[in-house]
């Protein structure tokens, strides 16, 4: 694995009436570096066992 640093931008512009609209408005309250530490934790919880799949360092069963 890379041992430098990744960097990650992403912009969204939800509706403000909208359910991410709403998570939005939460997260702009947050500290930057809360902020940072949540989402990181977040894409971690969602994405990593897909991403392992993806890379093929684990199999569909571990998935579950």
């Amino acid at each position: 694995m890379d041992k430098g640093r990744k960097n990650f931008h992403i912009r969204l512009q939800p509706d403000s009436e909208s359910l991410l609209g709403e998570v939005i408005d939460y997260l702009q309250t947050l500290k930057k570096e809360e902020l940072n530490k949540r989402v990181g934790e977040l894409l971690v919880a969602a994405f990593l066992p897909l991403a392992r799949y993806h890379q093929k360092s684990c199999d569909s069963e571990e998935l579950r």
